[in-house]
Protein backbone atom coordinates (compact mmCIF):
# COMPACT_ATOMS: atom_id res chain seq x y z
CA UNK A 1 0.00 0.00 0.00
CA UNK A 2 3.35 2.42 0.44
CA UNK A 3 4.50 1.76 -2.79
CA UNK A 4 1.71 3.75 -4.46
CA UNK A 5 2.00 6.74 -2.23
CA UNK A 6 3.01 10.12 -3.98
CA UNK A 7 6.11 12.29 -2.45
CA UNK A 8 3.60 14.66 -0.75
CA UNK A 9 1.22 11.15 1.04
CA UNK A 10 5.18 9.88 2.21
CA UNK A 11 5.74 13.14 3.07
CA UNK A 12 2.81 13.07 5.92
CA UNK A 13 3.34 9.49 6.88
CA UNK A 14 7.11 10.54 8.33
CA UNK A 15 5.30 11.39 11.48
CA UNK A 16 4.20 7.85 11.93
CA UNK A 17 7.68 6.66 11.47
CA UNK A 18 9.47 8.85 14.00
CA UNK A 19 6.45 8.02 16.13
CA UNK A 20 6.26 4.35 15.57
CA UNK A 21 2.39 3.96 14.68
CA UNK A 22 1.23 1.05 12.25
CA UNK A 23 2.18 -1.86 11.94
CA UNK A 24 6.16 -3.27 11.67
CA UNK A 25 5.07 -4.20 8.12
CA UNK A 26 3.81 -0.72 6.95
CA UNK A 27 6.85 1.55 8.64
CA UNK A 28 9.34 -1.29 6.72
CA UNK A 29 7.63 -0.30 3.52
CA UNK A 30 7.38 3.17 4.27
CA UNK A 31 11.35 3.28 4.75
CA UNK A 32 11.75 1.48 1.56
CA UNK A 33 9.69 3.45 -0.14
CA UNK A 34 11.12 6.99 1.02
CA UNK A 35 14.80 5.45 0.50
CA UNK A 36 14.97 6.50 -2.97
CA UNK A 37 14.29 10.28 -2.12
CA UNK A 38 17.51 11.76 0.02
CA UNK A 39 15.18 14.56 0.41
CA UNK A 40 12.90 12.83 2.71
CA UNK A 41 15.37 10.78 3.90
CA UNK A 42 16.96 13.75 5.25
CA UNK A 43 13.69 15.09 7.04
CA UNK A 44 12.95 11.83 8.19
CA UNK A 45 16.45 12.41 10.47
CA UNK A 46 15.52 15.46 11.17
CA UNK A 47 12.53 14.92 12.69
CA UNK A 48 14.11 11.81 14.97
CA UNK A 49 16.44 14.08 16.04
CA UNK A 50 13.81 17.13 16.92
CA UNK A 51 12.71 14.10 18.84
CA UNK A 52 14.99 12.98 20.75
CA UNK A 53 15.98 16.59 21.34
CA UNK A 54 12.65 17.21 23.38
CA UNK A 55 12.44 13.99 25.33
CA UNK A 56 15.33 15.45 27.19
CA UNK A 57 13.54 18.93 27.96
CA UNK A 58 11.85 19.53 31.10
CA UNK A 59 8.09 18.48 31.05
CA UNK A 60 5.43 20.50 32.33
CA UNK A 61 3.28 19.70 35.14
CA UNK A 62 0.03 21.15 33.21
CA UNK A 63 -1.96 19.68 35.96
CA UNK A 64 -0.12 21.65 39.03
CA UNK A 65 -0.53 24.63 36.48
CA UNK A 66 -4.49 24.34 35.89
CA UNK A 67 -4.81 22.93 39.51
CA UNK A 68 -3.39 27.17 40.81
CA UNK A 69 -5.77 28.81 38.51
CA UNK A 70 -8.27 30.01 40.28
CA UNK A 71 -11.40 28.71 38.83
CA UNK A 72 -14.16 31.92 38.18
CA UNK A 73 -17.00 32.02 40.66
CA UNK A 74 -20.56 32.79 39.09
CA UNK A 75 -20.74 36.19 40.77
CA UNK A 76 -17.62 37.37 38.88
CA UNK A 77 -18.77 36.16 35.72
CA UNK A 78 -22.22 37.47 36.24
CA UNK A 79 -21.04 40.47 36.78
CA UNK A 80 -18.60 41.05 34.06
CA UNK A 81 -21.62 40.07 32.14
CA UNK A 82 -23.51 42.18 33.23
CA UNK A 83 -21.39 45.02 33.30
CA UNK A 84 -20.76 44.41 29.30
CA UNK A 85 -24.92 44.66 28.88
CA UNK A 86 -25.31 48.11 30.55
CA UNK A 87 -22.18 49.67 28.63
CA UNK A 88 -23.95 48.29 25.20
CA UNK A 89 -27.43 49.62 26.92
CA UNK A 90 -25.83 52.93 27.41
CA UNK A 91 -24.08 53.09 23.82
CA UNK A 92 -27.49 52.68 22.29
CA UNK A 93 -29.50 54.76 24.85
CA UNK A 94 -26.77 57.84 23.76
CA UNK A 95 -27.14 56.76 19.92
CA UNK A 96 -31.17 56.87 19.89
CA UNK A 97 -30.71 60.36 21.68
CA UNK A 98 -28.24 61.65 19.74
CA UNK A 99 -30.78 60.64 16.36
CA UNK A 100 -33.45 61.59 18.32
CA UNK A 101 -32.54 65.26 18.70
CA UNK A 102 -30.95 65.60 15.34
CA UNK A 103 -34.63 64.86 14.19
CA UNK A 104 -36.41 67.60 16.43
CA UNK A 105 -33.85 69.93 15.71
CA UNK A 106 -34.24 69.24 11.63
CA UNK A 107 -37.85 69.83 12.43
CA UNK A 108 -37.63 72.68 14.05
CA UNK A 109 -35.39 74.62 11.34
CA UNK A 110 -37.60 73.33 8.57
CA UNK A 111 -34.14 71.61 7.20
CA UNK A 112 -34.64 68.49 4.57
CA UNK A 113 -32.75 65.84 4.40
CA UNK A 114 -29.96 67.16 2.09
CA UNK A 115 -29.54 70.38 4.19
CA UNK A 116 -28.39 68.15 7.01
CA UNK A 117 -25.31 69.82 6.97
CA UNK A 118 -25.96 73.12 6.44
CA UNK A 119 -25.36 75.23 9.67
CA UNK A 120 -26.32 78.11 8.34
CA UNK A 121 -29.51 78.94 5.98
CA UNK A 122 -28.43 80.34 2.13
CA UNK A 123 -31.43 82.79 2.54
CA UNK A 124 -32.52 85.47 5.13
CA UNK A 125 -36.54 84.59 5.72
CA UNK A 126 -38.42 87.68 7.15
CA UNK A 127 -42.00 87.49 8.66
CA UNK A 128 -44.11 89.69 7.41
CA UNK A 129 -47.06 88.71 9.30
CA UNK A 130 -47.60 89.18 13.45
CA UNK A 131 -49.23 85.70 13.27
CA UNK A 132 -46.58 82.87 14.61
CA UNK A 133 -45.02 80.40 12.76
CA UNK A 134 -46.43 76.96 13.09
CA UNK A 135 -44.26 73.97 14.50
CA UNK A 136 -44.57 71.22 12.53
CA UNK A 137 -43.53 67.47 13.90
CA UNK A 138 -45.51 66.28 11.21
CA UNK A 139 -42.58 65.91 8.47
CA UNK A 140 -44.52 66.88 5.67
CA UNK A 141 -48.52 66.12 6.39
CA UNK A 142 -48.97 69.45 5.76
CA UNK A 143 -48.93 69.43 2.54
CA UNK A 144 -52.00 66.68 2.57
CA UNK A 145 -55.22 68.67 1.80
CA UNK A 146 -58.66 67.59 4.74
CA UNK A 147 -59.26 64.82 1.75
CA UNK A 148 -56.26 63.03 1.99
CA UNK A 149 -55.86 63.06 5.30
CA UNK A 150 -59.14 61.34 6.03
CA UNK A 151 -57.38 58.69 3.78
CA UNK A 152 -54.55 58.16 5.33
CA UNK A 153 -55.82 58.30 9.40
CA UNK A 154 -59.08 55.77 7.87
CA UNK A 155 -56.23 53.22 6.48
CA UNK A 156 -53.80 53.94 9.44
CA UNK A 157 -56.95 52.46 11.71
CA UNK A 158 -57.23 49.65 9.77
CA UNK A 159 -53.47 48.59 9.70
CA UNK A 160 -53.03 45.58 11.41
CA UNK A 161 -49.46 46.11 12.52
CA UNK A 162 -49.06 42.44 14.40
CA UNK A 163 -50.98 39.57 13.90
CA UNK A 164 -54.24 38.31 15.81
CA UNK A 165 -53.42 36.65 19.00
CA UNK A 166 -57.14 34.83 18.72
CA UNK A 167 -56.38 31.75 16.58
CA UNK A 168 -58.11 31.77 13.30
CA UNK A 169 -61.27 29.65 13.08
CA UNK A 170 -61.25 26.34 11.01
CA UNK A 171 -64.24 25.73 9.51
CA UNK A 172 -64.45 22.93 7.75
CA UNK A 173 -61.91 20.99 9.26
CA UNK A 174 -63.84 19.26 11.59
CA UNK A 175 -66.62 18.03 9.20
CA UNK A 176 -63.93 16.38 6.96
CA UNK A 177 -62.05 14.43 10.06
CA UNK A 178 -65.79 13.21 10.86
CA UNK A 179 -65.75 14.96 14.35
CA UNK A 180 -67.78 18.07 13.91
CA UNK A 181 -71.07 16.79 15.66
Amino acid sequence: MTEHLDRGEQQDRLIDLVHDLGSVEERTALERAIGSDPELVDELRFLREARAALSIAPSVDVDRIVAAVPAPTARRAGARRARSWQWAAALATVALGGISLAIVERSFTGQRDGDLGRGVAETTVVAVSDAPLPVSFGQGLADFDDEELDVLFDQLERFDGLPSLDPAPRSGLADAVGGGD
